[in-house]
């Protein structure tokens, strides 16, 4: 194994742990609101305006960088990923990219999936075969961001809302020092005492 792939491999090896603890630990409704917010921190560190909805659809609001459209995201955690018509209705059309975000997890790599809206019905589908449709564009790529997001904060912080919060705000008010594309400065986070990532 290169070295990238085993840091790589580390940093999922982290990420799965601090997830575990967090599903172990509340309701399967927190979880999704703690993994909505995780998503728009890791957007956020792509430098993306992020609106979060607690409640509602669309969960999150996203503008990329430079781009001239909003992206409308509602988050799914479950499998099989279940989507009513509100679900659906509430990212589609007013000039934004509807997309249904579903999180690959428990999994030896968790990823997430980013599917056009425009191309679900509301019902049940398997996450692998949701996996499998046209993933969206979305002009950035949270996806290692997202790991990197998880793995950067404390524990504690995962499952307390308001230390989540303040953790965020704290980072954006630094300017991301714990998630970077240097690597993770685990002295801040508190997460690890693994070395530094590339």
């Amino acid at each position: 194994m290169d070295s990238a792939a085993g840091t790589r491999r580390a940093l999922a090896n982290c990420v799965i742990g601090q997830l575990d603890t967090l599903r172990d630990s509340v309701t399967p409704q927190e979880f999704g609101r703690v993994i909505q917010r995780l998503l728009g921190l890791a957007f956020e560190t792509q430098g993306c305006n992020v609106t979060h909805n607690a409640v509602g659809v669309p969960d999150l609001q996203v503008e990329p960088p430079g781009a001239d459209f909003r992206i409308a995201i509602e988050v799914k955690t479950g499998n099989p990923v279940v989507l009513s018509s509100r679900d659906l209705d509430g990212v589609t059309g007013h000039g934004q990219l509807g997309v249904v975000a579903a999180l690959v997890f428990p999994d030896c790599n968790p990823r997430w999936c980013f599917v056009d809206a425009a191309n679900l019905s509301p019902g049940r589908i398997e996450l692998r075969r949701m996996c499998r449709l046209p993933q969206a564009d979305l002009t950035v790529d949270v996806q290692e961001a997202f790991l990197r997001v998880v793995d950067a904060i404390p524990t504690r912080a995962l499952l307390d809302g308001e230390a989540l919060w303040l953790w965020g705000e704290d980072q954006r008010r630094q300017g991301w020092p714990s998630i970077g594309m240097a690597g993770i400065d685990r002295t801040v986070a508190g997460a690890s005492n693994m070395p530094q990532t590339r």
